[in-house]
């Protein structure tokens, strides 16, 4: 796996989403045994999503409306739905969890037809270094809002127009003082959407590619969840069983 020269993509507006957060003590989710399950989601989340009562180590960022984010069943799976919309938002989970401890995240998903480009609707994954802990991220991308917490690198799982970038990966160029990212295609073409499929990716290869002066020991998983980058066109995708295993 090969990263290219950074570029800046349209994509990064998604980052604005976080700058509705907040700023107090955030509660965080913590590894139990070997595995860390995400998100469901179950119906006691569906329930607290649709009152906007969500639990203490969730946030929303961005202004989404009930129908970009809700719980539905299809296929008899539970899943989450996230339809893009023309400013962007996002369904995070503050976690703490060793990266070399924990590194394979695995998750369900389906995704509607698209264009060219990605798929709007993405996993993001935030590391921070937890032995020596960086200033505050101003921001991910030119023009965003502040991070949630000292995250300094930040994974994007996308969903390609075309089967053949699965595999591929790419720096992504913030601005000064942003937290630097990467962009690593999972999945993608219209001959697979409109179908579940299951993928799972190792998150200290990924991040070692990516970084390779960094200590992977020293590296924890802040932040997942899901983010949805503006789109013209409402796109959908589903989501479900998310979780971090060793």
């Amino acid at each position: 796996m090969t990263f290219s020269e950074p570029s800046i993509r349209c994509l990064a507006a998604i980052s604005l989403a976080v700058a509705a957060a907040g700023c107090s003590a955030p509660a965080e989710i913590r590894v139990i045994g070997s595995r860390l399950d995400i998100l469901g989601p179950t119906q006691a989340f569906s329930e607290q999503l649709a009152a906007s009562e969500l639990p203490a180590d969730w946030f929303k960022g961005g202004h989404p409306l009930a129908a970009n984010i809700s719980v539905t069943t299809i296929d008899q799976l539970p899943a989450l739905r996230i339809v893009s919309a023309a400013k962007p938002f996002a369904l995070l989970r503050r976690t703490r969890a060793s990266l070399l401890a924990t590194p394979y995240l695995s998750w369900h998903w389906q995704a509607a037809a698209i264009g060219e480009g990605n798929h709007p609707v993405r996993m993001v994954v935030g590391f921070a270094n937890a032995k020596s802990p960086g200033e505050r991220r101003t921001a991910w991308f030119p023009g965003s809002g502040d991070l949630p917490d000292e995250i300094d690198r930040l994974a994007m799982i996308v969903w390609s127009d075309t089967a053949l970038r699965r595999g591929t990966a790419k720096m992504l160029d913030p601005k000064a003082g942003a937290a630097e990212a990467f962009e690593y295609a999972v999945r993608g073409g219209g001959e697979n959407a409109g179908k579940w499929w299951v993928d799972s990716v190792d998150l200290s290869r990924l991040f070692a590619a990516a970084w390779p002066g960094d200590d992977l020991a020293a590296m924890e998983i802040r932040l997942i969840g899901i983010a949805a980058a503006p789109s013209a066109t409402p796109t959908a995708m589903y989501v479900a069983n998310i979780r971090l295993s060793r």
